[in-house]
């Protein structure tokens, strides 16, 4: 199991994701491959300093290479955002993504309504995969559920790089009901 994204704060330990790769290595009987970096860097060059490093590399090239990737889907609500509540954003710059067309989040790399990437200047100092290093990834498989996720959902779906879905029927039924809502209206 390789860690595709770095780690979030000591304080958020529910969401790091070093924790989630140990879990499932415990659960299939495997080993992890960590990623010994922060969530997100302070500058995109910070963030190019640390993809740079040898053993974040290997890890990234090793995620870039799995023929499954897990991932969750976030909202871009400021309240909910554990962007927010590491504080690598402000409620603001989440208020200000969110009238720029972002819909929510996958795997650290905020997303707009039609499936577009979000701004590169936040993006960029994710440490993990980027969208298009998803989609070149054969089996890429989010968990999301709930209403409050549905345009999420949706956004992350039209990005190309979701190919399986996991959630919740109400959900489901949701998500179709906004893209025929898209499609007809």
């Amino acid at each position: 199991v390789a860690q595709a994204l770095g780690s979030m704060p000591s304080t958020m330990g529910e969401l790091d994701s070093a924790a989630l790769a140990r879990q499932l290595a415990g659960k299939l009987g495997g080993n992890v491959l960590y990623l010994s970096s922060p969530f997100m860097a302070e500058t995109e060059s910070d963030a190019d300093i640390l993809r740079g490093q040898r053993t974040i590399r290997a890890t990234l090239d090793a995620a870039r290479h799995a023929d499954l990737v897990l991932l969750g889907i976030g909202v871009i609500d400021p309240v909910r955002s554990s962007f927010v509540k590491a504080g690598f954003l402000t409620a603001e710059r989440m208020h200000a993504l969110a009238g720029s067309g972002v819909v929510g989040d996958m795997a650290g790399q905020f997303i707009r309504g039609d499936g577009g990437d979000g701004p590169r200047d936040v993006n960029h100092r994710v440490i993990g995969l980027t969208l298009d290093e998803l989609r070149a990834i054969p089996h890429v498989l989010a968990i999301a559920r709930g209403e409050e996720k549905e345009v999420a959902i949706l956004g992350a779906l039209r990005t190309g790089a979701v190919n399986v879905l996991a959630t919740d029927d109400r959900t489901a039924r949701g998500v179709l009901a906004r893209e025929g809502q898209l499609l007809n209206g």
